[in-house]
């Protein structure tokens, strides 16, 4: 019953009047409603309080969709954030990473946006960031390709052989580059030609089933890609995600921030030695 009613007013009410701090916590109030059946977890970890060489993220990426994707032994972390703009902030509003390359497919660490974040300048956390969005976005996929971050990965690597190095890509984070189900931006909501996979879900457009095949199939898009690029770089290689996916749990799909949802939570970790 929750989830219909938080749905209804996501779509209704938030649309026609807009966001003020009323109705932001009355939207964050219902969500919870919604979520309290699905099963919940505590706490989190920081992967960059991990001993890696390299970083691989695949930005939304659920832990049981990757574990059917991939053939072999996998383990498991609890992030600390459910979207990738708390991944951000709890990461990385403290601590020191001057000996960090953050190669990044993914718009919200434009600098004005991190430092909204974590009230920090981001030129002065990371040793350098490529920002492959701003260079490299695809006007047709509405996204990064996986190509371009893995030549900038290869670059900054070549450029930088002590640092470690982190290489975020987008996929399998919606629009699905390799399906016709609707397209639309890394923040839909700020497009209005576009209504996004999750909204029209939501609302019956496509079926639960329909939509996890096609995220699964995105992860098998890009995992491949990941995994090959893991392989040419040399010392440890960790690849996981910044948050999970809500996919039709209490009818709610898409990554809300500050959820507890266990599917929102627990992603992958995949730990690769150069051989």
């Amino acid at each position: 019953m929750f989830s219909k009613i938080y749905l209804k007013y996501d779509r209704i009410l938030k649309k026609k009047l807009g966001d003020f701090p009323g109705l932001t916590r009355l939207s964050f109030f219902l969500y919870k409603l919604a979520e309290r059946n699905i099963e919940k977890v505590e706490g989190g970890e920081s992967v960059f309080e991990m001993e890696w060489d390299n970083l691989i993220i695949l930005d939304a990426c659920r832990f049981d969709t990757f574990r059917e994707c991939y053939d072999g032994e996998i383990d498991s972390r609890i992030s600390l954030g459910s979207s990738t703009l708390e991944y951000m902030e709890k990461n990385f509003s403290s601590g020191n990473f001057v000996d960090t390359i953050y190669v990044t497919g993914n718009p919200h660490f434009h600098p004005s946006q991190f430092k909204n974040l974590t009230g920090r300048n981001l030129e002065d956390v990371f040793h350098s960031v490529f920002h492959t969005y701003q260079t490299d976005w695809d006007k047709d996929a509405n996204t990064v390709l996986p190509e371009p971050l893995i030549r900038d990965a290869k670059t900054a690597r070549n450029l930088f052989e002590d640092e470690n190095l982190v290489i975020h890509f987008m996929q399998p984070h919606y629009p699905f580059v390799n399906s016709d189900l609707a397209k639309g931006g890394i923040n839909p909501e700020l497009d209005d030609s576009a209504e996004s996979v999750w909204r029209k879900a939501e609302k019956g457009e496509y079926s639960r089933k329909e939509v996890y095949q096609t995220y699964e199939s995105h992860l098998e898009f890009v995992l491949p890609k990941a995994k090959e690029l893991a392989e040419t770089l040399e010392g440890k290689t960790v690849i996981t995600s910044d948050h999970g996916n809500l996919v039709g749990e209490n009818g709610l799909y898409g990554h809300p921030s500050r959820a507890r949802a266990r599917c929102l939570r627990k992603v992958p970790l995949l730990v690769i030695y150069d051989e």
